[in-house]
């Protein structure tokens, strides 16, 4: 078995931005897919913390599983990461198998042949799970989820 095998015990983490200071623009954004298709999104930003639900099906997970793969995932190429930057990084769970790729800057990857479509699509089921409340890119790939809601918003 590979960390990237489709099974029910999958569980994909997409982590996202920056939560606060001067390039904050957007937040910081927890994206977990799991392998029976549901997924749930937290969005940080300063002392705001938003949670949110949906469902993806089993179609759009085999295609992100095949992206990773396609793009040589865990194995990114070097990068250099400014002072400040917003990051990102993915982290799948399969069992007792996981695999990992380093925080990259959040710019570098778009370039990088492969992880342009990776990010494309976690950036689209970011936008969908929010109900379209996170808005930090475009939403490349519209009606990936379905049954998004927003399950509560708290302020510290």
């Amino acid at each position: 078995m590979n960390a990237l095998d489709f099974t029910p015990q999958l569980v994909l983490t997409y982590a996202s931005g920056i939560e606060s200071g001067p390039n904050a623009r957007f937040g910081y954004n927890i994206l977990t897919v799991r392998g029976d298709g549901t997924i749930d999104l937290e969005h940080r930003w300063y002392t705001r913390r938003r949670t949110y639900r949906g469902r993806v099906d089993a179609s759009v997970i085999a295609r992100l599983l095949e992206s990773l793969r396609g793009a040589g995932f865990p194995k990114m190429p070097p990068s250099m990461i400014p002072p400040g930057s917003a990051l990102r990084t993915i982290h799948v769970r399969n069992g007792e198998l996981e695999a990992y790729a380093l925080p990259v800057d959040w710019h570098t990857p778009m370039g990088w042949p492969g992880f342009k479509e990776v990010f494309r699509l976690l950036d689209s089921l970011v936008r969908q799970a929010s109900c379209q409340e996170v808005t930090v890119t475009d939403d490349f790939e519209p009606g990936l989820v379905t049954d998004a809601t927003k399950l509560g918003e708290e302020t510290a």
